[in-house]
């Protein structure tokens, strides 16, 4: 079961970044699991008017670019409450195999 732990985490990151729902949820990438490589990303995004995740922006990554593409794709497919839109929100994310 590849990342229990980090969805764990993950979740908890986001109560503290914004009020989400609860299947707003980042799976180890693929890639970085095969690799056994852990890692952390620094994200900052917006949340239009309808609860969409916009702007998703890779502000720090750790090691460079290995997680950036799958980060971003799954924020793009996250959804918040609608009619209260946010912008430069900010996220932390930890990768860790252990």
């Amino acid at each position: 079961m590849k990342g229990n732990a980090f969805i764990l985490t993950s979740i908890l990151l986001l109560s503290f970044s914004h009020v989400a729902y609860s299947e707003n949820k980042i799976e180890y990438p693929d890639r970085a699991w095969k690799l056994e490589q852990d890692g952390e990303v620094l994200v900052s995004y917006d949340i239009d008017s309808l609860g969409k995740a916009r702007n998703v922006k890779v502000l720090e990554s750790h090691p460079a670019y290995l997680f950036d593409d799958s980060v971003k794709q799954q924020i793009y497919g996250w959804k918040f409450p609608a009619n209260d839109p946010k912008k430069n929100l900010k996220l932390r994310l930890k990768f860790s195999k252990q």
